[in-house]
């Protein structure tokens, strides 16, 4: 299946929202234990890194790192 971490950061480019883990399994065929385990390796390397959180149990979502600040002092 090539490198796991490099295919979920893939799958992560492509996925706007809220997923769960089993959504990154179909998406990437995962079938066996093993492979499981090991995008759940790499969901939880990517939630450290910054770039997932994990919501709730196999719930995650993309922090969003662009903010666009407003002046709410010209706000009428």
């Amino acid at each position: 299946m090539g490198s796991k971490r490099v295919r979920v950061r893939k799958f992560l480019e492509s996925v706007e929202g809220i997923f769960r883990t089993r959504d990154v399994y179909e998406a990437l065929g995962a079938k066996t234990g093993q492979e499981k385990n090991t995008i759940r390796v790499a969901l939880v390397r990517e939630a450290k890194a910054g770039i997932i959180e994990n919501l709730w149990h196999g719930a995650w979502r993309k922090i969003d790192s662009y903010v666009e600040w407003e002046d709410l002092s010209v706000v009428k």
